[in-house]
């Protein structure tokens, strides 16, 4: 694994982590709650942000806008693909690696199921994004990606309809549940003794050398603050000039019933990502058990986070009916169920983890460009590294915010 130390200290800040995992609580001076750490957002990022604080045994208050585990952003749902031969970049895949290794360890601190194993299929041309980066990614970490024939895939997965012109790799990857990881990391966290505001809007922050006063109807004063806030990051994170962030309004579908359900069961069936060069790439996943899902990756619908569309209209269902057609038919019998989410993008597809240009002290996290949830638990362990001790073992300098400014 590549080894980075983000050597940016905090002064006053202690070099060694504190180990114990009994909470350092916060207290109340001058009428004002002070703890250790604030994180605005509750979706996955910040919760798991929350949640390795609250173990290393700061004193953590979170702090959501919405409900607890709400479908109003990007961290919820039955299920988010995780993989390791990370197209986008090679140096995702230590984080990918780090947080199968962190959702394992909550899998055994809460007895919740969060992770199916399943194969992933990557399909696309040659000399496409997926195909190129996917490549680039194992030969740079090693990875174990088989490449199978068109006879071989047709065999194997009878399903899909593979194009003449497109390479199938397979790995080993999963599916994520994600509102199964939102209730462990909030219970988790909860246990720790981090404390857990839902339904908590951020009126202000402001930030001086000696911590952070956030106002959220009360004032909480905090050694340090993280702004984990989604689709909202730009609103919340206060920079001098916009980073150019974009909010895409994208949805899944459920598929109806096929003539053979059992050919579209785990065993059966991958996770798939399908580079369809030149429409827009697709993908999705077995059944579940609410049918196969399946989705485009982006659909270009740029939104106000505070009032997206969040009906699936019948034209946009037709779109996705008429791909699986050429892609794989025996889904493309209808649809059952059909669920909107956001994508806050960047505009070069990374994420945001770094620390505010003017407030040392105030983390700013994501966004994660709509393909950040298989990364959560690692860049939630990251955050809590700057946040405690100043520095983190994690390579984060391409996540640097400078890139945007």
């Amino acid at each position: 694994m590549a080894i980075y130390m983000a050597m940016i200290r905090v002064p006053g800040r202690p070099r060694k982590r504190r180990k114990s995992t009994r909470r350092a609580r916060g207290c109340i001076v001058g009428g004002v709650n002070r703890v250790d750490v604030a994180i605005v957002g509750g979706g996955v990022v910040g919760s798991a942000a929350a949640w390795q604080c609250a173990a290393r045994g700061a004193s953590v208050v979170l702090i959501e806008q919405f409900e607890a585990g709400h479908d109003r952003g990007s961290s919820h749902g039955e299920s988010r693909i995780t993989r390791t031969s990370i197209f986008e970049h090679p140096d995702y895949v230590p984080l990918v690696r780090r947080s199968t290794e962190l959702v394992t360890q909550l899998e055994r601190e809460t007895g919740e199921r969060l992770l199916t194993p399943l194969p992933i299929l990557y399909l696309g041309p040659e000399g496409g994004e997926l195909i190129r980066g996917v490549r680039e990614s194992a030969r740079t970490h090693g990875l174990a990606v088989g490449e199978l024939t068109r006879v071989e895939a047709a065999q194997a997965y009878p399903q899909f309809r593979v194009r003449g012109s497109d390479v199938v790799l397979r790995e080993q990857g999963g599916a994520l549940h994600p509102d199964a990881c939102l209730r462990a990391l909030w219970g988790r966290a909860r246990a720790l003794g981090a404390e857990l505001r839902d339904r908590t809007r951020v009126e202000r922050w402001e930030a001086d050398g000696a911590g952070v006063s956030v106002v959220a109807g009360e004032t909480l004063r905090a050694r340090s603050l993280v702004l984990a806030p989604g689709a909202w990051a730009e609103r919340l994170f206060k920079l001098d000039a916009p980073i150019g962030l974009s909010v895409e309004r994208t949805w899944w579908a459920f598929c109806g019933a096929p003539a053979d359900p059992a050919a579209f069961a785990p065993g059966r069936f991958p996770a798939y990502i399908w580079d369809f060069a030149p429409e827009d790439p697709f993908y999705g996943f077995p059944d579940l058990g609410r049918g196969a899902k399946c989705a485009f990756h982006h659909t270009n619908d740029l939104v106000d986070p505070d009032a997206p569309r969040r009906v699936v209209s019948e034209a946009e269902l037709g779109r996705l009916r008429a791909r699986l057609t050429a892609a794989i038919p025996d889904l493309a019998v209808g649809f059952r169920e059909a669920k909107t989410c956001l994508y806050t993008t960047t505009r070069d597809g990374h994420f945001v983890l770094d620390r505010h240009p003017r407030h040392a002290n105030v983390l700013l996290a994501s966004p994660c460009s709509g393909h950040g949830f298989k990364h959560a638990f690692a860049v939630g362990e990251a955050l809590a590294d700057l946040a405690l001790d100043g520095r983190t073992r994690h390579k984060i300098d391409l996540f640097a915010l400078a890139r945007l400014l």
